[in-house]
């Protein structure tokens, strides 16, 4: 199931997908260490795409599928 999201941010805690139908989830840095300990500066600089997002410098990537479950 492809998503379409809209907006993404991030936050001290989390990082949150709005999807273009206007639903938020979000994902909290807490069960990923290299993004718990990320600085805010290492955290903002992410890039996406279709099916998820990535930091780079952080070897971390987060499918947008698996942001379904977790309403904020």
């Amino acid at each position: 199931m492809e998503i379409k999201v809209s907006k993404i941010w991030v936050d001290d805690k989390s990082v949150c997908i709005q999807t273009v139908g206007g639903e938020v989830f979000c994902e909290y840095f807490e069960n990923y260490p290299r993004l718990c300990h990320a600085t805010p500066e290492q955290r903002a600089n992410f890039e996406y795409n279709n099916i998820g997002i990535r930091w780079e410098e952080l070897n971390e990537d987060f499918s947008f599928n698996g942001f379904m479950n977790k309403k904020c």
